[in-house]
């Protein structure tokens, strides 16, 4: 493999905190070493390699839209996801009038202690207070990344920002009594939600989102209810209870109950149209995303879907950057069969193929295919045909000391991928 002379890294991020592109930029020096240790310090030159940072739409995503645009930072203070005042940001890019907002940054997961985890207890008011925010300043198009959510509120909390006001059976707000940091609508609200009073046309909010188009990026293809739906699938991994999650389970079937018993743009005597919509709403691929956000996000806001992974490899050119490359890498955390069904992993591996497959056609371009680096902490999957994975568990099966130390593990695997494989060194 003494060819190879073009390296393309583009990496997911690493359970240990290593975002992607410092894992990318670690991987590139682990590579280097392996040179530098052979004696062969300008055998690849530092130009010879190209870093893509990649993200899904959660954490870190935001950051990769500023480096890939001229976008700003926008801070400001909003509501988190207990319900508490905390300090937030969106990107925006003023010369297309571009916003950007990571919704791990105002209702993430991260923002909350282990201990003080449970979506029944989290809302999604903050992300409502971002989406005008970022209207405000002037954006016309609002792309929201929605991964590394805290929630399981449906998005009930961002519409309660929106101007949108819900009822119970006495025709009451549900917020009417409460104070302070239950004046939000949290996970546990859904079950007493019977009606919902969407905002007039004339409102300043309505005004302020009307001609304002929205993108939601996301990986998840899960569905709003069901075993695979938002709360059952990603529920425990947000602290909820088995017995938590049959309450969230109930409270988003009651509020698609709810919706469809509400007037907004369906006409009143066709009911059964607007159940049919509902239903297949719930059902579309990652209406189930960060606990139901992303069905009201294309419900109420019209938001189109797009994948995460394809969105940023647009956005920073990924395919050119590989089609240019001879060994091209990639890795996150965990490798498992999940990570070839839309992830970054599998995204890459699949814009691999689709060249290979070009290069196959002519005989004289055999030798010239592209070969795949996969680093990982640990893999539940062989590497096979045209692809290596390389994971920290060889060097060092204890996990904790693996997170602890990520930077330094994942150095050493990558110098010795590039001694056995580039070097024919054991």
């Amino acid at each position: 493999m003494l060819h190879a002379t073009h390296i393309t890294i583009a990496t997911d991020k690493f359970k240990g905190g290593l975002s992607s592109l410092e894992a990318a930029e670690i991987i590139k020096k682990g590579i280097q070493s392996a040179f530098l240790w052979q004696g062969l310090p300008s055998y690849i030159q530092d130009s010879n390699y190209k870093i893509v940072a990649i993200a899904d739409g959660g954490d870190g995503s935001a950051e990769i839209f500023k480096g890939a645009t001229d976008a700003e930072e926008i801070f400001c203070r909003t509501i988190g996801p207990l319900g508490r005042r905390v300090k937030s940001s969106f990107m925006f890019c003023r010369s297309k009038k571009i916003a950007f907002i990571e919704m791990a940054q105002v209702s993430g997961l991260a923002m909350i202690p282990v201990a003080d985890r449970n979506p029944i207890h989290t809302t999604t008011y903050g992300l409502g207070e971002l989406i005008l925010k970022a209207a405000l300043a002037g954006a016309e198009k609002v792309i929201i990344g929605i991964g590394g959510s805290a929630t399981n509120d449906c998005g009930t909390g961002m519409l309660q920002a929106l101007g949108y006001k819900f009822f119970n059976s006495a025709g009451k707000n549900i917020l009417d009594k409460r104070v302070g940091t239950e004046a939000f609508i949290k996970g546990d609200d859904l079950s007493r939600i019977k009606k919902i009073i969407f905002p007039t046309g004339n409102s300043d909010k309505a005004k302020m989102l009307k001609d304002v188009e929205f993108t939601v990026v996301c990986d998840v293809k899960n569905p709003l209810i069901g075993s695979k739906g938002a709360t059952y699938a990603y529920g425990p991994q947000k602290g909820a209870s088995k017995e938590e999650l049959a309450i969230l389970e109930g409270g988003v079937k009651n509020f698609l109950e709810a919706i469809e018993k509400s007037d907004d743009n369906f006409d009143k005597k066709n009911r059964p149209a607007k159940t049919l919509f509902v239903n297949k709403m719930s059902k579309a691929e990652g209406a189930g995303a960060a606990g139901g956000v992303g069905f009201a996000l294309m419900y109420f806001l019209k938001s189109k879907k797009m994948s995460g992974f394809d969105y940023f490899a647009k956005l920073q050119k990924l395919k050119s950057k590989i089609k240019w490359a001879d060994i091209v890498v990639s890795g996150e955390g965990m490798i498992d069969v999940q990570s070839f069904k839309g992830k970054v992993v599998g995204g890459v591996i699949d814009i691999v193929n689709s060249l290979n497959v070009r290069c196959g056609e002519y005989e004289e371009n055999k030798m010239r295919k592209k070969i795949v680096w996969l680093f990982c902490g640990a893999s539940q999957i062989k590497s096979g045909k045209n692809r290596a994975i390389f994971p920290m568990s060889d060097i060092e099966p204890n996990i904790k000391k693996r997170m602890n130390n990520e930077a330094a593990y994942l150095k050493e695997r990558a110098c010795a991928a590039a001694l056995e494989k580039l070097l024919n060194v054991d």
